[in-house]
């Protein structure tokens, strides 16, 4: 079976949390404000500290070998922010053909664009809090994880279908299925002492401001 790499890497001795499961239905009555058709949570929240100002701008890479099929900023506190799509190689499983598109949000940079082929644990951007963050942008650091999703798809009649299309969240399945068996400790460790750069700052309080303006 194919596995995949943790999309963020831990810091120092801390492990990777997961903030909100797959499955979890906490925030579904927001999501239908936003206009999200979503019956629960599509997919897993990780961060590598409980300090978000540390969390932020640390590496994002990619969990497999694939190409960039989407990659976007987006600003907006409505959405999920600056994120992007990797479609990965076919493989076959269970005598079935199949390929995998894994998602990434809420990233602050993005340094990959849409057409890039990547390799698995290449750093494609940096963790961030944009777009619908839990809760949008009360404060600067507030929310910082990467919403990471997986979608499997199978081959059928010459054509690629999503495994599991009417599951209530478009496909999209528990990423902690395909990840690689103790992906928590064999995400690689990083010892991250980058101060997050003043235009970064002031960028994450402007749109502070602009997500405070929008609820008054």
């Amino acid at each position: 079976m194919k596995k995949l790499k943790c999309p963020i890497a831990r810091y120092n001795d801390e492990p990777i949390y997961i903030t909100l499961p797959y499955g979890s239905k906490a925030f579904v009555e927001q999501y239908k404000k936003l206009g999200w058709d979503l019956t629960h949570h599509n997919g897993i929240d990780l961060v590598n500290s409980t300090n978000a100002q540390k969390a932020y701008g640390t590496p994002v890479y990619a969990s497999q070998d694939g190409v960039v099929t989407r990659s976007i900023y987006d600003t907006s506190v409505s959405t999920k922010g600056n994120g992007l799509t990797i479609e990965g190689l076919p493989f076959v499983k269970d005598g079935k053909e199949m390929l995998l598109i894994t998602t990434y949000w809420h990233l602050a940079d993005l340094s990959a664009k849409t057409g890039d082929f990547v390799k698995a644990g290449q750093i494609i951007g940096t963790l961030g809090n944009t777009g619908y963050a839990i809760g949008g942008h009360p404060s600067p650091f507030k929310g910082t994880h990467i919403h990471y999703m997986v979608f499997p798809y199978e081959r059928v009649n010459g054509k690629w279908q999503k495994c599991e299309p009417n599951n209530g969240v478009g496909g999209a399945v528990n990423a902690e299925l395909w990840l690689e068996d103790n992906w928590k400790e064999k995400a690689q460790t990083i010892t991250y002492n980058k101060k997050v750069d003043i235009v970064s700052i002031l960028g994450i309080i402007k749109r502070s401001i602009e997500y405070i303006k929008s609820k008054l």
